[in-house]
């Protein structure tokens, strides 16, 4: 029988083979999610577990023959998503606890822990405990890995695994009362009730694992027909995927992405941005709001230009690896009437820097013809067809945020709850993400700017930052665990968002600490004409 590595290898050049990875392991991701957060999220949970897998497909280690690690990883990150239901589950199987008696003969209490009352017991403790030692007891007891596997999904030591479990079946026990009752010779494992607990989750229907394996394949499939329609490289040329978002993203692809944390959402309780970058944000913010905003009337479009940079990776036949940056011209005409069509023009991915001569020359030989420019149109953003409709925030989207910059702060990380490398990362990179939309009103911008002064480590990264040609302040926090830096750049004349990028803080390849590996510079305006033909910029290498 082939390794989940077989099946993950083959699905990189056939996408219909990643439906045997689904198959394989769809019902225990279903089970392992209903158990703790019900049936529910469980069904939400499993097909998005497999489409984040989906879009991570290359970074996947093929020496890893089982890749249930790397799926629970990504499921636990999901189920954080779902954190309220959760809760709501062990309250409801906590109840039984209060059927215990009161007392303090081992006797009595021997005879009276009975299978409802341990339930209710070991969901009281399971609640009140850590969220990093609660998800290393369930993956061990629930998911059935192994100490290794757990370090895989949770991406920590050995030695930490071995600590949190000890841990948290340290307060299992002492909650169960076990000890007094083995002095009895009435020997119960922590262990055997946990996992009695699974019992109450049956087989999954089969028109459940259907009705996922559907979503996902049928979102795959679009997925891989659009890339196919618009790719003029070979299959081993790829984007490096740091995490964050995609301007312009339909929705299907924006299922696509995913993220890892480490801990449970935290508010933060340290100080905010320094002195200088909140200084900067507030008079931005002051700025923005004296800015007029374009009006889009009837029969007219909000026309949003940008300019995009990514870097990207290939290997050759030989294994040889080569990195280099590309750039893209795109304009996005957004009609009046968001139900009518929608036009999106694209000039196609140049490669534009190199850092050593043996990228370059890969290039020239895998990309002689350049690509050609393409236009894409679709009622309400949906480009590549039905259900794919534009994840562009809506203006009933962008009214409901608070205004408030401390409640629109908290708003954030609710809504950036089990996403990113830390909650006060992703929170900066919400509001990059929302700014360079380019369709965020002036008191929203103005409320984002200062809930932006109010995130630890935002600090002014360079006073006269340049992102295509046009100057300005930038203000970033550095994610240590990925060694990147997310910046926002804001023209300080008028308090408008230039645009955003991400830089390395450390090499990584051929590309040296410094390198703004991604970033995207956004420029709005209204139009009465959308093209009708393919007029692209040209993009100068």
């Amino acid at each position: 029988m082939s390794t989940d590595s077989d099946i993950i290898r083959r699905s990189r050049d056939s996408p219909a083979a990643f439906g045997e990875l689904y198959d394989r392991h769809a019902s225990i991701i279903y089970r392992y999610a209903a158990r703790r957060a019900g049936d529910f999220a469980a069904d939400d949970v499993m097909s998005e577990t497999f489409l984040v897998a989906w879009e991570q497909l290359e970074t996947y280690d093929l020496d890893r023959e089982d890749a249930r690690p790397w799926l629970f990883g990504i499921a636990i990150n999901l189920l954080r998503r779902h954190h309220r239901a959760e809760t709501k589950t062990l309250k409801t199987a906590a109840k039984a606890a209060s059927r215990e008696a009161v007392g303090d003969d081992s006797d009595r209490i021997a005879a009276q822990v009975d299978a409802t009352v341990a339930t209710g017991r070991i969901a009281r403790t399971l609640k009140g405990m850590a969220a990093i030692d609660r998800e290393t007891l369930l993956l061990y007891a629930w998911a059935d890995l192994t100490y290794e596997g757990i370090a895989l999904a949770m991406e920590v030591p050995v030695g930490t695994v071995r600590s949190r479990l000890n841990r948290a079946r340290r307060a299992l026990r002492t909650e169960l009362n076990l000890e007094a009752l083995d002095k009895r010779r009435r020997i119960m494992d922590d262990l055997q009730l946990l996992r009695g607990m699974r019992s109450d989750i049956g087989s999954v229907p089969q028109a459940t694992l259907d009705r996922g394996r559907e979503k996902v394949m049928s979102r795959i499939s679009a997925a891989s027909a659009y890339e196919s329609s618009t790719a003029n490289v070979k299959a081993t040329v790829s984007p490096i995927r740091f995490q964050r978002r995609i301007l312009f993203a339909s929705a299907a692809a924006a299922l696509l992405v995913g993220g890892i944390v480490v801990a449970d959402v935290v508010r933060p309780a340290a100080p905010g941005a320094t002195a200088e970058a909140a200084e900067v944000l507030n008079n931005a913010a002051a700025a923005t709001i004296q800015t007029a905003d374009p009006v889009v009337g009837p029969g007219q479009y909000l026309r949003i230009q940008s300019t995009n940079l990514w870097a990207t990776e290939a290997v050759d036949e030989n294994g040889n690896e080569y990195q280099w940056l590309d750039t893209e011209k795109q304009t996005m005409h957004v009609p009046a009437n968001r139900d009518d069509e929608w036009v999106w023009e694209r000039s196609g991915r140049i490669p534009t820097t190199f850092f050593d001569e043996a990228s370059k020359a890969y290039v020239d030989r895998t990309q002689a013809v350049g690509p050609e420019p393409y236009v894409l149109r679709g009622a309400n953003g949906a480009f590549i067809g039905p259900g794919t409709e534009s994840s562009f925030p809506s203006p009933s989207y962008l009214d409901s945020l608070p205004r408030d910059p401390r409640l629109l702060l908290e708003d954030i990380y609710e809504k950036t709850d089990g996403k990113g490398q830390s909650v006060d990362g992703e929170a900066l990179v919400f509001v990059a993400d929302l700014l360079r939309t380019g369709v965020v009103p002036g008191e929203l911008r103005a409320a984002l700017y200062k809930a932006a002064a109010l995130i630890p480590g935002v600090t002014v990264t360079d006073e006269q930052a340049t992102l295509d040609g046009r100057k300005g302040v930038a203000i970033g926090r550095v994610e240590n665990s990925s060694h990147f830096r997310q910046d926002i750049i804001i023209d300080p004349t008028n308090g408008l968002p230039i645009g955003e990028r991400q830089v390395l803080t450390e090499s990584r390849g051929t590309m040296p600490s410094g390198t703004a590996t991604t970033w995207t510079a956004v420029e709005t305006s209204v139009t009465g004409i959308a093209p009708r033909h393919q007029e692209v910029p040209a993009v100068v290498p």
